[in-house]
């Protein structure tokens, strides 16, 4: 690289920035705390009242109706469409809602944002919000890093963060914004036409990812007239459409349902956005003709309201057609999971359904496999093949994805387990079906196990205690031999029962280290890591390991009932 070209292109660039007619900086560290606030503000209320909000949408989404209600009180208390959109998209693929149910939802949803504007209009450009928000500040700080152990009052402290950051951040943008009519001339993009400002509102909101920080941009820039109403009330509708990405992006190798709910999504809202725009002058001559709201603040956050409400108006009544019409698109894409057998056959063919579910068990085995070693092997790993820049530039692999992994595919062989046992299967078939899901649950049983001590094995990782490094160690070698000699047996077809030897290992190895834990340590000599959450994690690890013993030792059963169903001649392989 030219450092010279790159010194001189960099002071040019600071240059450009130190003359524009605004504060450049200013306004995006207000853009900044505005996001950073709304992030605080989410994971506060999920700590709060997460359950209490999903119960809303479980219990209140009994008909289109109560659903367009529930997204609407939901979103106005969470102020983020997105978070409801996506936790919609959940709830209809786990099957707890129905498709017609979600898309009401959806449209409330469109309601609900709707406030942020009226709330922004009201104190973010009514009073000075920059003080307001200190008490808020000073609170919530103080709750977040001094009450860890108090889970309830930590995610108060972060509400409170995210109440004042966000009105801080207004009030910085606002301030930025402040001069900008004097230096920069609009006239120039009102010429290219007000369909610019759709696009620009569009962009932007993809961007940031918040159709409510881009509400606030723009009633910034119309309170410090950079922008006239007709152009603000442009972007308005087009960050409608912007905020759809998120979602869209979300689920594009996601199931079929969730594709419908994020299409419908960019529907709704490109119906609304031409729709409002062809009739944005009648729209704005009843806001201040007829309801005789003059501020331009509150014209703009009325006419947002009056199109989501509109819209909600408009496909109301067709939600049950609209819902018909989803279901018949994606048909074949439903089965396209993270499964690798068992979505390539029909339960209508049991012999070969059962061999697709012994394969797809036999790979969840290998993916739990995968997550054990991807959380008792990090560090190491990490260490030994990684170099020191990667480290830093490359994204760290998170042991919890192939957690996820794991219950995605649990779900999906439990739904195609439902399918199958609907079938006429022989007792034989009936015991087989049996013994693959006991091998299921005891994977995903030892899968939990090593979940609960995630986030402790990275601190044995971390620690430079020596009696912490050998327990480390010990647990690592011990793991890894046995999971080893769990797959050789499986793959090796052996007859023999290992069951009562590998309990007995087991039994042996986890006293074994409780012994050589308590006899190396002292009243002196305590580790930096207490002696429970040591003694839970070997209980934990030797827990997992023995799940996995016992989904091995069922191949025993699984080729006797093979044999007993088909004799010696084996399904030919998927």
């Amino acid at each position: 690289m030219n450092f010279a070209v790159y010194y001189i292109n960099t002071e040019k660039i600071e240059l450009e920035i130190e003359n524009l007619p605004f504060d450049f900086w200013m306004f995006f560290a207000g853009l900044g705390l505005l996001l950073f606030g709304m992030y605080h503000l989410e994971k506060g209320i999920n700590g709060l009242a997460g359950r209490s909000f999903k119960k809303i949408l479980r219990n209140f989404t009994g008909t289109p109706l109560k659903a367009v209600l529930s997204g609407t009180l939901t979103t106005a208390i969470l102020q983020s469409s997105s978070l409801v959109s996506f936790l919609i998209a959940a709830f209809l693929g786990a099957g707890i809602i129905s498709l017609q149910n979600a898309i009401g939802v959806i449209l409330g949803a469109n309601i609900g944002t709707t406030a942020s504007a009226f709330i922004v209009g009201w104190l973010g450009f009514k009073m000075n919000i920059a003080s307001f928000s200190f008490p808020f500040l000073a609170v919530g700080t103080m709750s977040y890093l001094f009450m860890n152990e108090r889970p309830l009052i930590k995610s108060a402290g972060s509400f409170f963060i995210g109440f004042g950051l966000i009105f801080l951040g207004i009030d910085f943008m606002k301030d930025a914004v402040s001069t900008f009519t004097q230096n920069i001339k609009f006239d120039e993009y009102a010429k290219i036409g007000l369909w610019f400002f759709i696009i620009l509102g569009i962009v932007i909101t993809a961007l940031i990812q918040s159709s409510s920080a881009m509400m606030v941009m723009v009633l910034s820039a119309l309170h410090g007239q950079m922008i006239d109403i007709h152009q603000a009330c442009a972007i308005a509708i087009g960050s409608n459409v912007g905020t759809t990405i998120t979602l869209v992006l979300a689920t594009i190798k996601g199931p079929a349902d969730k594709k419908r709910i994020a299409f419908f999504h960019v529907f709704f809202n490109l119906v609304s956005v031409i729709l409002a725009f062809l009739a944005m002058k009648i729209i704005l001559d009843l806001i201040v003709n007829k309801f005789f709201i003059t501020d331009p603040i509150f014209v703009v956050s009325m006419f947002n309201t009056v199109v989501n409400v509109g819209g909600v108006i408009l496909f109301f009544p067709f939600i049950g057609y609209i819902s018909q019409k989803l279901q018949s698109s994606y048909e074949e894409k439903d089965h396209k999971g993270q499964c690798n057998f068992i979505n390539k056959v029909s339960t209508e063919v049991t012999d070969v359904a059962l061999t697709a579910l012994d394969n797809e068990i036999k790979n969840v085995f290998n993916l739990t496999k995968a997550f054990v070693f991807s959380v008792l092997l990090s560090k190491e790993t990490e260490d030994t093949l990684i170099h020191p820049i990667d480290k830093i530039l490359l994204k760290k692999e998170d042991p919890m994805d192939k957690y996820q992994l794991l219950k995605i595919t649990e779900d999906e062989i439990a739904s195609f387990y439902k399918r199958l046992q609907s079938k006429d299967l022989t007792y034989a078939e009936s015991n087989l079906l049996a013994a693959h899901m006991i091998r299921l649950r005891s994977l995903v049983y030892a899968a939990k196990n090593m979940k609960d001590i995630v986030v402790n094995v990275q601190n044995l990782e971390e620690s430079e205690d020596i009696l912490v490094k050998k327990l480390l160690e010990r647990l690592r070698n011990f793991s890894v031999g046995k999971i080893e000699e769990y797959s050789a047996f499986i793959l090796s077809e052996n007859d023999e029962n290992e069951t009562e030897k590998w309990h007995n290992d087991l039994d042996v190895f986890y006293h074994e280290t409780i012994d050589f834990l308590y006899d190396n340590i002292s009243e002196k000599q305590m580790t930096e890591i207490s002696v429970s959450t040591l003694s839970n994690i070997i209980k934990k690890t030797t827990g997992c390991l023995e799940e996995m013993s016992n989904a091995a030792s069922h191949e025993n059963n699984i080729r006797e009932s093979i044999t007993e169903i088909y004799g010696n001649n084996r399904i030919k392989k998927i």
